[in-house]
């Protein structure tokens, strides 16, 4: 199931140890780079550094890596040294970082835009490319088979019958086919992310490099929608959410890089019930904070001009 990063982690770490406490030693090692990364993003922009607390205290993260020693904190810590690198414009070496977070843990590609901001766009594609390409080299002997349990995943998790994704598993409930559902729910989806990607990716003067809060905002927002379309029920998924929220806090985005630490309880086996204890608050903030958004903005233009 797993890409080949992680399994180059999950050797290496094999060579020095072969028990559970070794293998969490490493997560949160891995992890603590992010961390030490993002300490180093918010000196370099003047933000108060107390704000790393915004991961660093994050509960889902404490449990998901230091108690249960997910690998997700591998991605966390290439994600966290990625932004650092481009924020310092080490462009090439960001890009290899992301390429590397992303066959830890697929999510990861979804900030890619954030990072081709400016109209460097080719060059990431053949870095990106040549990091997935030399990942993939020592495993081209399994032929097929390269790519594991992925197929078997996305039938186990409902993902193929549409009853793995909140929204759909939610009209389920009113009675609505889901499978016909489906190819609609996956082409907005879609969609909607590709529109945002390009809007950050060539939306703004290209001619001028984002600071780290714009990056981190753009990456945060990303990150979000497509692990909210997503919508995966397993915990471990969503801390990495609030790492980009250490540079540019937003309440939905802390909220979901936090409060996913419910389903590790789940009374009701339902993939709409209690999963909306996290996504529907999420969305009131969202809401919330657009609304603020161009409220302020309106009271920002000359009188008369604002509609």
């Amino acid at each position: 199931m797993y890409p080949p990063a992680a399994q180059m982690v999950f050797a290496a770490v094999g060579q020095i140890s072969h028990g559970v406490t070794g293998m969490k030693l490493a997560m949160l090692g891995l992890e603590a780079l992010g961390v030490l990364a993002m300490l180093a993003i918010l000196r370099g922009a003047g933000l108060p550094s107390a704000r790393i607390l915004i991961y660093a205290w994050n509960p889902l993260a404490l449990w998901s890596f230091a108690c249960d020693g997910h690998v997700d904190a591998v991605a966390i810590g290439l994600l966290g040294l990625a932004l650092l690198a481009r924020t310092r414009r080490r462009y090439g070496l960001a890009d290899a970082l992301l390429g590397a977070a992303t066959l830890v843990k697929l999510l990861p590609v979804a900030v890619a835009p954030a990072f081709v901001r400016g109209g460097r766009l080719w060059r990431p594609m053949l870095i990106g490319a040549a990091v997935i390409a030399g990942h993939y080299l020592p495993y081209l002997g399994a032929g097929r088979d390269v790519l594991g349990f992925a197929g078997g995943y996305g039938a186990e998790e409902g993902y193929e019958t549409g009853a793995g994704y909140w929204l759909l598993a939610g009209l389920g409930h009113l009675g609505l086919s889901l499978p016909g559902l489906l190819r609609t729910y996956l082409v907005c989806a879609g969609l909607t992310l590709a529109a945002l990607a390009v809007r950050i990716a060539f939306g703004r003067d290209r001619a001028t490099a984002p600071d780290a809060v714009a990056l981190c905002g753009d990456a945060g927002l990303l990150a979000a929608l497509t692990t909210c379309a997503a919508s995966p029920h397993y915990a471990w998924y969503y801390p990495w959410l609030a790492l980009p929220a250490v540079v540019a806090p937003a309440p939905a985005l802390i909220w979901l890089g936090a409060a996913p630490i419910l389903f590790l309880i789940d009374p009701f086996n339902d993939r709409f019930l209690w999963p909306s204890l996290v996504f529907v608050p999420a969305l009131v903030l969202a809401v919330r904070a657009l609304w603020q958004t161009r409220t302020a903005h309106q009271a920002s233009l000359p009188q008369g001009t604002a509609r």
